[in-house]
């Protein structure tokens, strides 16, 4: 806790101390250098959902096509997440303010353990393949995953987009944002848990194919203009 108000306090003792702000002017900026490794820290927290996977279909001493479909359907939230994170924020720095430095930095904590939780939900979820799934799992699990794409959706209004970009991650933003509503309230209805990871799979496609949408738009033209 103090870690995370420590650099709330330095900003607001800046306000008042000319010396001080002087010295947040100079670190605060952010390198192409830490975006990038904000991503590989994603990536290695991602890992906890394939743990999550291999762990719970190691628990099932017999395999079969329910467990299969069920780890199969956990792994996808895995992807999704990675693709929807890498097509809309990777590689992009924050806005050159200090407010949204300090989002960008800040969002990242909810949704790194929102990734993590969903490593726990996955495992319980393919540990209870074939039984009823229990309550507290469903909501972790569709919470988790709403959160992650929530954070995702308010990270994109903190970086930097060229203004003929600027549209489409916005739209962007509320695909994914709604995308992140109507899966927690998934967690209302008694779901089988096939039909609920399968459900929560298509809300979370919606967003990784206006997320493929936005990469050919931004990206991909930029190779093609380059070649």
């Amino acid at each position: 806790m103090l870690s995370l108000l420590m650099p709330l306090f330095i900003l607001t003792l800046g306000r008042k101390k000319p010396e001080v702000q002087a010295e947040i002017d100079r670190t605060s900026s952010t390198s192409p250098a830490v975006v990038e490794r904000f991503g590989l820290f994603i990536i290695i927290v991602l890992g906890e959902v394939i743990v999550g996977v291999v762990q719970g279909v190691a628990r099932h001493h017999d395999l079969s096509w329910l467990v299969g479909g069920t780890a199969a359907l956990g792994m996808m939230i895995a992807i999704g997440i990675w693709w929807v994170y890498f097509d809309f924020v990777s590689h992009r720095s924050p806005i050159d303010k200090k407010a949204a430095i300090s989002s960008w930095w800040y969002l990242h904590l909810p949704m790194t353990m929102s990734i993590a939780a969903a490593g726990a939900a996955v495992l319980n979820v393919i540990e209870h393949s074939g039984k009823h799934l229990p309550i507290e799992v469903s909501w972790l699990l569709v919470g988790a995953l709403a959160i992650a794409l929530t954070s995702i959706a308010l990270l994109m209004r903190t970086i930097q987009i060229p203004k003929k970009h600027l549209r489409i991650y916005r739209r962007g933003s509320l695909v994914t944002l709604f995308s992140g509503i109507f899966i927690v309230l998934l967690g209302l209805f008694d779901l089988s848990m096939l039909t609920l990871l399968t459900v929560m799979n298509l809300f979370m496609f919606a967003t990784v194919l206006y997320g493929f949408k936005v990469w050919i738009k931004t990206f991909g033209a930029e190779e093609i203009s380059l070649s």
